[in-house]
């Protein structure tokens, strides 16, 4: 009985994903990318730009929905970058993304930090 107790307690405190039938409850969708990743995601003179924005735009357009960009920088690891984008958010705010495009391949991108995780 105690360890079904604990089970339950521990099961209470995971972090679910939005479901599909939540997103379209609430007429939006939450999509990270990854800013300054030309010709992927950035905000160029405050616009949205770059394919994977167009991507997330069609995916809220044919699930009708609003589009709500979340914008990240690349953290240590790609680990880091979905544990703190789709998993459990972002440890200051807790926000969290329903879906996060391109997760990065390209080395340089990935290795454009000095030693203390400091873009260069």
């Amino acid at each position: 009985m105690v360890s079904l107790c604990l089970l339950s307690m521990c099961v209470a405190n995971v972090t679910h994903a939005r479901s599909l039938d939540d997103i379209n409850e609430s007429k939006y969708i939450v999509i990270a990318v990854y800013d300054n990743y030309l010709p992927f995601s950035a905000r160029v003179e405050g616009v949205p730009t770059g394919i994977d924005v167009d991507i997330a735009t069609h995916i809220a357009k044919t699930m009708n929905v609003e589009l709500r960009l979340k914008w990240m920088t690349a953290d240590e690891s790609t680990e880091d970058d979905l544990r703190n984008n789709l998993w459990k958010g972002h440890f200051l705010d807790k926000t969290k993304a329903d879906l996060m495009l391109r997760v990065p391949y390209d080395k340089d991108y990935t290795l454009k930090r000095d030693d203390v995780g400091l873009l260069v």
